[in-house]
């Protein structure tokens, strides 16, 4: 078999890495130091959640010059800070946490093309001791000197040397057929290629007769869809017939269950119409005697409470039979007895010791308070001049009115 020419050109430039790896799992060692602490999955963990908690991606600045205004010796001539370039992403992956969707500035593109600056240095935020538990990553750096041994660096070219060595092992195994491709062929290991070339002509010749074979089928098929085509015709004209005869028969049935039903639920709504009208004036007849009633004992009540007095207790009552929540409503703060006074006259016993007046029943004082109410304010006077001279002489009432009347 031919062997593949490749004609290697001149050496690639430098390419920067869209993503690299951060730290490593395992024993992580500092340059030129006794340091050193193991980095854990649980670590990588820790950094991705807290780079998620950022919000934002992390910068790459160069010689870790964002940290100026902590550790002054990283301050640059001019006091900036620019970015190189930004990690979109951290990554747990099973070599150690890698940045990803890293991406660079034309500045510092250009400068790693060109091998200017070949490293990264992390800042790394630590629990409580320096190589203790690590809890934040902070800005990288480019650098050239980074303090973690063995950091990979951040832009690679094509290894032509590599690649010649790999081209020239390739062509050679390619003068042997695969394994794979022989097997299908039923060939031997040792097969040259006019043996596999007979085999592929076998093949394609075979391929010959399945195309013939697949062309007298579709033939086949055709002729059997023609056939198909006259009986499925037929079907569907005798199915229309078919369902066009029910759906008539079906609209007489419903034309007659409609004019039937039709009769009977007219005559059933002109009999529930009358019936409701007929509950309605029951109703409305009692209604109207239950609200009487009610009226008439509110207005009763309010008389004997003395809210109300005999005089204006008709216009209540006509305004209780309209709405006897609010005359309730309207009544219920007034004190019994402020309008018309109610109650026994209370007279004390008399000087011989019996009892001039006993209690008087309901009727009597309702009575008396009526009474009072109907007379003049001299009569209402005298009235109470005659109760207050019985209570502290001891005298009958009818003695008591004699002894305080103008005439006596």
């Amino acid at each position: 078999m031919s062997q593949i020419d490749v004609t290697i050109g001149r050496p690639l430039e430098l390419s920067p890495h869209g993503e690299f790896l951060l730290l490593p799992f395992g024993r992580v060692t500092i340059q030129d130091g006794p340091e050193s602490w193991e980095f854990t999955i649980a670590y990588a963990q820790t950094l991705v959640a807290a780079f998620k908690r950022l919000g934002h991606p992390l910068v790459i600045d160069y010689e870790h010059q964002t940290l100026s205004h902590i550790f002054p010796q990283f301050k640059s001539p001019d006091g900036t800070a620019p970015a190189a370039g930004w990690i979109g992403d951290l990554q747990v992956r099973p070599d150690g946490l890698w940045a990803s969707d890293v991406r660079w500035t034309s500045r510092a593109t250009s400068l790693l093309k060109a091998g200017e600056y070949r490293y990264f240095s992390p800042v790394i935020f630590w629990a409580d001791r320096q190589w203790g538990e690590p809890k934040a990553l902070g800005p990288l750096a480019l650098t050239n000197d980074p303090k973690l041994n063995d950091t990979p660096a951040l832009a690679a070219r094509c290894d032509h040397a590599a690649m010649q060595v790999s081209l020239s092992t390739f062509n050679k195994e390619f003068d042997m057929y695969p394994k794979n491709v022989l097997d299908l062929l039923g060939l031997q290991a040792a097969a040259d290629d006019a043996a596999v070339v007979a085999s592929i002509t076998a093949l394609k010749n075979a391929s010959v007769l399945v195309t013939a074979a697949k062309a007298e089928h579709e033939t086949a098929m055709t002729a059997l869809k023609s056939i198909h085509a006259g009986e499925i015709t037929a079907l569907k004209s005798g199915h229309e017939t078919a369902v066009t005869a029910l759906k008539s028969e079906h609209e007489t049935v419903v034309t007659g269950l409609k004019a039937t039903h039709g009769a009977e639920v007219t005559g059933l709504k002109a009999s529930h119409e009358t019936a409701v009208s007929t509950l309605k004036a029951a109703h409305t007849a009692e209604l109207d005697g239950a609200r009487k009633k009610l009226a008439a004992v509110i207005a009763d009540d309010l008389e004997l409470m003395g809210k109300i007095t005999t005089a204006s207790k008709a216009g209540i009552l006509v305004s209780a039979q309209r709405d006897p929540e609010l005359i309730l409503t309207t009544f219920k703060n007034i004190r019994v007895g402020a309008v018309v006074p109610v109650g026994t006259l209370g007279l004390s016993a008399a000087k011989s010791g019996a009892a001039t007046t006993g209690p008087r029943s309901k009727l009597d004082n309702i009575s008396t308070c009526k009474a009072f109410a109907d007379s003049t304010p001299e009569t209402q006077q005298l009235h109470l001049m005659a109760v207050a001279y019985a209570e502290e002489h001891g005298v009958s009432y009818a003695e008591a009115v004699k002894e305080v009347s103008p005439a006596a």
